[in-house]
């Protein structure tokens, strides 16, 4: 049985006086229901045109490495979805990853669509500075 269905079921023994289904009580109970519906369906489509408007972000990572998991802390709290590449399980993702970044090494190699951004303090520093969203525009 559905949440809403249990709501209603339980309403209509709220009237203990005539026995018999509060009417009123059981419209506003479905009234609410389907604006809450309707505010989640709304939140819902504006999260789908952000993510379809949004770049491509790339991030090439490694096992057990600090600057990995800050730079996905930071993407998660800029609610940034991202590709997550592991180049130590991965095979030919080092090499992909080296001509992409023109030989850099470390890890992680942070990529906006075909833009590098190089590694977490790069990143960090376009958030401080605000130019984190311009680029994903």
């Amino acid at each position: 049985m559905k949440k809403g269905h249990r709501l209603i079921t339980k309403a209509k023994n709220l009237d203990p006086r005539t026995k018999s289904p509060n009417w009123v009580y059981l419209f506003f109970i479905k009234h609410q229901i389907v604006e809450k519906y309707k505010i989640i369906k709304e939140v819902i489509l504006k999260k789908i045109a952000i993510y379809k408007n949004m770049k491509n972000v790339t991030v090439y990572m490694g096992p057990m490495c600090g600057y990995c998991d800050a730079a996905k802390r930071l993407l998660a709290r800029n609610n940034i979805t991202y590709k997550e590449i592991n180049i130590a399980l991965e095979e030919g993702k080092m090499d992909e990853m080296l001509k992409k970044s023109n030989g850099r090494k470390t890890i992680p190699q942070i990529f906006i669509d075909d833009y590098h951004v190089g590694g977490y303090e790069e990143l960090r520093a376009l958030e401080t500075k605000g130019n984190l969203n311009n680029l994903l525009k």
